[in-house]
């Protein structure tokens, strides 16, 4: 049971470190976006969904494995993109749907 658990661990820890090698800061903070959502996420009454996020944003850099300038240009693109819009320490998403779309492989 114990080996088996490890097993597991270790298993978890190499798909993390994967993402982290092989995937764009773009692709990681929309992921960790989704992961919040689902516990940190609301519905406003515009339909919007907004992730109170429960880290500054040099931690969510910490977290994403990039530096903070790197993570304030991926935060201005994807509002440029229309894709997530940040106000102070909330995410605002209007479409689920195109955050889905890229990281998502298409069908």
């Amino acid at each position: 049971c114990f080996l088996k658990s490890l097993a597991q661990m270790l298993h978890c820890a190499d798909e993390q470190r994967l993402i982290l090698t092989s995937e764009s800061v773009r692709q990681r903070l929309i992921r960790i976006l989704i992961t919040l959502k689902n516990r940190h996420g609301r519905v406003d009454t515009s339909g919007n969904i907004i992730v109170d996020l429960p880290m500054t944003r040099q931690d969510l850099a910490a977290m994403l494995g990039t530096r903070p300038e790197t993570l304030s240009r991926t935060i201005n693109s994807l509002t440029a993109d229309n894709v997530v819009r940040f106000s102070g320490r909330q995410a605002i998403i209007e479409d689920l749907d195109d955050l889905l779309d890229e990281v998502e492989p298409n069908a």
